[in-house]
Formats: structure tokens, sequence, C-alpha cells
């Protein structure tokens, strides 16, 4: 992890401007000296939340929440300490201390394997355009897909047989070795080099910064797996990356709204009918960093699965990631589809309204889900009430917070009749 000076800090602060980073996310009007808008941190209705352009400070009347811009980057965009300090010298156009303790080589090695990873997704992005595109471009066309879409999002096409990457990306040793650090390509039996993806639609995975980190590949046919990621390499970590926030971030921010679905293209499905306010995880169940996060950016997310025994089975993995990081200020939902279909195809059959509706009037509270998935597991009759119990009391134990905890075993004891 950096290290950085206070007089480092101070040089980053005094070239960042608090008005527009707050301004991505905060309707701001001129009231005096200062900027009113309605706090990010809680549900108002009337405009407390005060910015002073002049000392570069915000406070909202309201929650308290106050500071500057390190503290708006980190406690309501979720970047840590480091991460807020690197992305305001990037965009200041400031160049990283070499007393860091992340070396120059280091940030150099990442800087260019970055790079690496934004050109392959340029190529990816030119293949699907070209002729030996047609069959992603079907594909696209058949789930529905808008060209802006496409475009906005960057997806894109590998194609059949090995070399693509090599073509794309330069053929030399160096480049070769960091495409495989990259993890796009991976060395064959004979010591060469083979493309990792091959004839999928190529979805690029960006982080929090917005930088391209990784990908992922759907095949077309019938080849396995049907969705194939990046392996975990230096810039890409699965259990941390949600697939549509970096995009997503400032939409969901201001509609105040978030959606969890399953896969990439319910992502996308709802962004091509306006609601571009879901993520999803990168095809594995979701990880409890992964739900912190979520959390983080909106206390009172929906979590949409599909309604048959696989999505309800996904809901109970999700509720039980969250349990460590809940408090009793989020206000999670949890929506089962109709059995047989998705995001994609509802948006499909019944328009974004109907859908929307759906996500307000039909998404139940966790702690609902929670003792109805407990009733599922546990069976009827004295015995199963004693599960239940005692699953209640395993589950509990993993609360952090302890009046929310209190709350739920009271709920968990008038459900069992057991104390």
């Amino acid at each position: 992890m950096a290290r950085f000076s206070p007089a480092f800090i101070d040089e980053v602060v005094s070239r960042s401007d608090l008005v527009e980073i707050i301004g991505r996310h905060v309707d701001l009007k001129k009231s005096g000296s200062n900027l009113m808008g309605l706090c990010p941190f809680h549900h108002e209705k009337s405009p407390s939340f005060s910015v002073s352009p002049d000392k570069q400070l915000y406070y909202c009347f309201g929650c308290g929440k106050g500071g500057g811009v390190i503290q708006f980057l980190t406690e309501h965009d979720g970047y840590s300490f480091p991460e807020a300090i690197e992305y305001l010298a990037e965009k200041a156009g400031m160049a990283l201390p070499a007393d860091t303790e992340q070396r120059p080589e280091e940030e150099e090695k990442r800087r260019r394997g970055l790079d690496l990873l934004a050109r392959a997704a340029a190529g990816f992005a030119r293949q699907l355009a070209s002729p030996q595109g047609k069959s992603a471009c079907d594909y696209l066309a058949r789930r529905g897909m808008p060209d802006q879409i496409i475009r906005d999002y960057q997806l894109g096409f590998a194609p059949p047989g090995y070399g693509f990457v090599q073509k794309a990306l330069g053929n030399d040793r160096q480049a070769m070795a960091l495409a495989e650090t990259a993890g796009l390509v991976f060395k064959n039996d004979r010591g060469g080099y083979a493309d990792r993806f091959r004839d999928r639609v190529m979805f690029p995975i960006r982080d929090r910064r917005g930088h391209i980190v990784g990908f992922g590949g759907r095949v077309l046919g019938d080849g396995e797996p049907k969705y194939l990621n990046s392996p975990e390499t230096p810039f890409f970590h699965k259990s941390e990356l949600l697939y549509g926030l970096s995009e997503h971030r400032d939409a969901i921010r201001s509609r105040k709204q978030l959606v969890v679905v399953e896969g990439y293209m319910d992502v996308l499905a709802m962004a091509a009918y306006g609601l571009k306010v879901a993520v999803a995880p990168l095809g594995t169940a979701i990880g409890e960093r992964q739900v912190r996060e979520i959390l983080r950016l909106q206390e009172s997310p929906v979590f949409c699965f599909d309604g048959d025994r696989a999505g309800r089975q996904a809901a109970w993995r999700a509720l039980e990631q969250m349990l460590p990081g809940l408090k009793a200020e989020h206000a999670p939902r949890f929506l089962y589809l109709p059995e047989g279909e998705d995001p994609d195809s509802l948006l499909a059959k019944e328009g974004a309204e109907a859908f929307e509706r759906r996500l307000t009037e039909e998404a139940r509270p966790v702690l609902d889900t929670w003792l109805t998935g407990l009733r599922l597991l546990a069976g009827q009759g004295a015995d199963g009430r004693a599960r239940m119990a005692k699953k209640a009391d395993q589950m509990l134990a993993t609360m952090a917070d302890d009046y929310l905890k209190q709350a739920w075993r009271q709920e968990a004891e008038k459900a069992t009749g057991l104390s």
C-alpha cells in the first residue's frame, strides 16, 4: 500500500475541485457564498447539504457528515485513502512520488498493463464491427442490444483460433509476457502463446476508477464454459469487482437505486431500457467484499434473482455474505422473478415501467427473506423449528451490528417459538 507525505497530500488537495467531484453526484444550487443540494449520504426531501467552494469543505446539517475531497471519495465513493490520493493526483496530472512503497518500476508495469488491456478491448471492438464478427453481432441483435449500448460498454468479439492477441498487441517478447500477466494469453505445450478468449462475445470489466482490468467472454455455439472470465492477475481480482459499477455509479447515486442481477446481459438489458442502475458479480456467487461495496454505494439495494431453484440458492448465498456487514440503517430487499424469466426477458415482454413496478412493489425486505429461507431449510414440525432456531443462531453469530442482531433474534424466536 502506497504512503504519501503530508506535503504531497496537501498539494493534491489544493489542486482538486471539491465542487466538481461532488457535482457528479449532487445537483448543487447557489445559496449565498455556498452551494446547496440534497445530501448523498441520507434520504431527504429538502436540501441540507452545503458545499463551500472557498473552503473546499462540505457539511450536511441533517446527518452531520462533513469533510473535504478525500473524505468524500472514501466515505461516498468507497475509495481507500491511497486510492483517493492516486485518483486525485491522476485527475490533476501529478506524478506519484517515487518514495511511495509502490516502486516506480512496479507503477510503470501496471500502467503498461492497463494500457495493453485497453488496446485489447479496442481490438475486440474492431473485430465485432468487422465481417468476422457477424455471428457475434447476430447474437447481440437477438438479445436486443442496441448499437449505442454496444458502443458505450465497448462490447467486442474474440475471433476463433489462435494468434489474434499477438497480431493486435505486437509479437515481441515483452508485449506477450505482459499479455500473459494480464490474462489475455497462456503458454501452450510447445512454449508458445495461445489466446485465452476464442470465438466469444467480449465484455470489458472495469475497476472503480474506470480502467479495464479484465474481460468476460460469452461463447458462441455449444462450447464450454458458457462464460469465461479473466484469471486472477495483478489487475483483475474477481471477488472485488462488479460488472457495471464503474459505468453506473453516478446514476445509482443520483437515482438512489441499485439493482443486483445475475449476469452481464441482465445489466446491459436494463441499461438498454434506460435503467442504468444494475451491477452483477462476475459469473460466480456474490462475495462478502462485493456485498460490502454494494451496501456502501446504496443502503437499500434490490437483489434480483431468477425464480428457479438456482436463483433462490444464489439469493441465499448473497444473504449469508451480507450478514457480517449489515447495519440497522441498511434496507436491502430481494426480488424473485417468475420462473423461467430474467430481467432481460421480462423487460422485452413488459417494458421498463412494469419492471420498475416489480422492483418497488414485489421486492421483499431482507428479514422476511431470511425467515422464509430458514423455514424452507428447516422443514415442518418440532424438529423443523429446532433446526430453524439452530441455523438462525449460527447465522446471527456472524452479524456485527448488535442492535440489528437483537432485533432479528427476537423475530426468529417468534417464528420458532424457541428462545
